[in-house]
């Protein structure tokens, strides 16, 4: 028939455009060619045909992971979260170590979709190890790993960037410990502001800790 056009809309996950012809050839299929395929004819006569079909990518398992941690002064909270991406929809489960575990009082195991989160309420020494995230459907399993160790976080400083006073400058910082702090480092030089010559070397010091917790200065 002569005018006649056909196209093809792809509205799948990760993308959404439209192609001319009368079949589509998907090569290297991935979960991102998964959603809604659209085919419309028109020949110029009244209105467009359509037909729509939905397409459901199988595949294993693939898991990314992260952690938090949050302080106050009396307690330690650990967040691990797994994102899960899988099709058929897989059973996931949380492994401390080698065991298996379940929900308790100081543990608690949520599901949003395809994220999981284990949150562990109050840590204590015991809950240090290493956490796995498996997840399972009829196709495979696949498992990602934390290392929870009682090494502290990154400090964040906390005081401004510009001191109001000439000669003096207050340093705060905190950090997340699951153990007593003992031993600070402070690494500092000094920089006039708008000077573009060498900088002076680092002056390295170890402070005195003033408080158990997991806030100082200096």
């Amino acid at each position: 028939m002569k005018g006649r056009q056909i196209s093809l809309n792809m509205f799948g996950s990760n993308q959404n455009n439209a192609v001319l012809g009368e079949a589509i050839l998907l090569e290297n299929i991935s979960r991102e060619h998964a959603g809604r395929y659209e085919c419309s004819a028109n020949n110029g006569v009244g209105s467009a045909a359509l037909a729509e079909i939905s397409l459901t990518v199988l595949y294993t398992p693939e898991i990314r992971m992260e952690r938090r941690l949050s302080a106050d002064r009396y307690q330690i909270e650990l967040e691990i979260f797994c994102t899960v991406h899988a099709e058929p929809k897989p059973v996931v489960r949380w492994y401390k170590d080698s065991m298996l575990l379940d929900p308790g009082t100081n543990r608690i195991m949520e599901s949003n979709n395809n994220r999981h989160k284990l949150h562990v309420l109050r840590m204590g020494v015991a809950d240090l190890g290493n956490y796995s995230c498996m997840a399972e459907n009829s196709l495979g399993k696949e498992r990602g790993f934390l290392q929870i160790s009682g090494e502290p976080l990154t400090p964040v400083i906390t005081s401004p960037e510009m001191s109001f006073k000439s000669t003096e400058y207050t340093l705060r910082w905190n950090t997340v410990s699951l153990l007593v702090i003992s031993e600070y480092r402070v690494l500092f030089r000094l920089r006039q502001a708008g000077y573009r010559g060498d900088e002076r070397e680092w002056t390295n010091i170890i402070p005195t800790v003033d408080s158990p917790l997991n806030t100082n200065y200096f």
